[in-house]
């Protein structure tokens, strides 16, 4: 979903066709894994799965969950744009992505960690060949501004996918170690910040005399 924030207004979304991302969940449940779907504005999930990994979860976004009886049942009723299973370390992971091959020609798959949710792994599943990388190359396209110019944060190693795109990168104090080093490759158009907690983009706005630069986060 790209999303005009000063606006409030959806530049456009992707939206998973119905089958798939039936199966998909259905996969995900019929293997006790944790998982939720995301639509325009709003994110679900089953309240039998309901635990630690929603919690964790809802303070990682500051939004809370949609708990419903069936995310089955509740596809039919939204456009989804994103599938998000949750596994508990990379093991899990193996497995989940050898339970989806069969998807692999429809969906696009990433994975991606958080620091205050480590071991877990987040998975990222989207309409084929959508991603933060392609989102970024459209909201170029859109707005009419080149990649160089661009400014990309991220908090987690799968953010450097759009981020190397950009001429400037920013990463928070309590990103992953990989993605700060990636960042840094940037040398002196790379800036991290303080952590999450402690407002640390405004550091990186503060390196980059913001107001002189455009911005994707």
């Amino acid at each position: 979903v790209i999303i005009n924030p000063l606006d409030n207004v959806i530049l456009k979304h992707h939206i998973m066709d119905k089958p798939t991302a039936r199966e998909i969940i259905q996969t995900c449940l019929h293997h006790n894994t944790y998982v939720e779907f995301y639509s325009v504005h709003d994110y679900f999930a089953q309240r039998d799965q309901q635990s630690e990994i929603t919690d964790i979860h809802t303070d990682i976004l500051q939004h809370e969950v949609q708990m419903v009886e069936s995310l089955v049942g509740e596809v039919e009723l939204h456009d989804i744009v994103k599938i998000m299973p949750v596994v508990r370390d990379d093991i899990k992971m193996k497995e989940l992505d050898d339970l989806l091959v069969p998807y692999k020609d429809r969906v696009t798959l990433n994975w991606s960690t958080h620091p205050i949710a480590l071991p877990r792994r987040f998975g990222v599943i989207t309409a084929k060949g959508i991603s933060k990388r392609q989102a970024a190359t459209e909201i170029a396209n859109y707005s009419g501004i080149e990649l160089s110019e661009l400014l990309g944060i991220g908090d987690n190693t799968a953010d450097w996918q759009f981020i190397e795109q950009c001429g400037y990168a920013g990463a928070m104090g309590n990103s992953s170690e990989e993605l700060k080093k990636l960042v840094a490759t940037k040398t002196k158009n790379a800036c991290v910040g303080k952590s999450v907690d402690k407002n640390g983009i405004l550091n990186i706005f503060d390196y980059f005399k913001l107001w002189n630069l455009r911005l994707l986060v």
